[in-house]
Formats: structure tokens, sequence, C-alpha cells
């Protein structure tokens, strides 16, 4: 599941209310925009069952830095909504559901209103960005770039730029 989302071309918002804990945490960590509701809680606690979260670590570590992953998934703490959007585990924090329901519907709307070309570009840019060395990484984003332009939505979207119009 953690690598369909990594390649899924459409952004993946995640929900998050209640207790999150183990793989859920671990998916909230996969996801491409992941907003809580204050009264959510998270951890990995997988350690505290004699078992380690194996299948979530990159995910983890990714999203949250190889220090703060020590940190939690050593000692399978739970932890709030506040410290998730401290560390990066999640994007935004609501103070409740009816909150957190308009800031995905927002999310939704501001990804409905962007190339759906582009944001598959893009996943990929970033993903490729996280593994490649940073000269390598420049060297791809610029290929990238150039493909991407290249292709119906590219021209479309720079012609609408330009004439300074609205992208069809």
């Amino acid at each position: 599941m953690f690598p369909a989302i990594a390649l899924c071309p459409k952004p993946i918002i995640a929900s998050v209310h209640g207790a999150t804990l183990g793989g859920g945490s671990g998916l909230v960590a996969a996801v491409d925009i992941a907003l809580a509701v204050e009264s959510a809680s998270f951890g990995f606690t997988e350690v505290r069952l004699g078992v380690i979260a194996a299948v979530i670590s990159p995910w983890i570590v990714a999203g949250i830095g190889a220090g703060r992953a020590r940190e939690y998934m050593l000692t399978g703490e739970r932890f709030s909504a506040a410290t998730a959007f401290g560390i990066g585990l999640v994007h935004s924090v609501a103070p409740d559901l009816p909150a957190l329901d308009r800031r995905i519907y927002e999310k939704i709307e501001s990804t409905l209103s962007v190339a759906p070309g582009a944001i598959a570009w893009t996943k990929t840019l970033i993903a490729e960005a996280e593994k490649k060395p940073f000269d390598e990484s420049i060297e791809y984003a610029v290929h990238t770039l150039a493909e991407a332009r290249m292709t119906e939505e590219g021209q479309s979207g720079m012609a609408a730029f330009l004439e300074r119009r609205s992208r069809p």
C-alpha cells in the first residue's frame, strides 16, 4: 500500500482524527498532505508490542527525519496532534472535526485547480529529489522540467501564463 501511495499520480490527502497508532501513523507519514484534528493522537507503538516498525520506517524517516524517528520509534510513546505538526508528520491541525472537514475540502479544491499532469510530474520529482545526490537532483529537475514543458498540458499552461489568462 505504501508504494502505491508514493506512485499514485494524484495527491493523497489524509484526514486524521482519533488514535492513529503504529501503521496508522506510518500511513500518515506516507501521504502527500496530512491534516489532523487537535484531539488526534499518534505513535509508532510497535516496540511496545515487541516488534519493530519495519514496513513504515522509510516513510517515517523521510517524513520526520532520523532524529525524531529515533525518539518516537524507540520509545513507542504516544504524542499529540500539536507535536505531530511540530515534527512535520501532519501539515495542519484543526480545532474540531467541522474545521478539519473545511480544511480538507480547501486542500481538495486547491488540488483540483491545478494541472493533473503537473501534479504527477511533481510527485515523481519530489521522490527523485529525496533519493538522488544533490547535483544529480538538479540535473534531473532541469531535464524533467524540459519534458514537462513539451507536453500538451505544459504548452497550454505556459501559453496561458504568457497571455496572462487562466489555465484552460
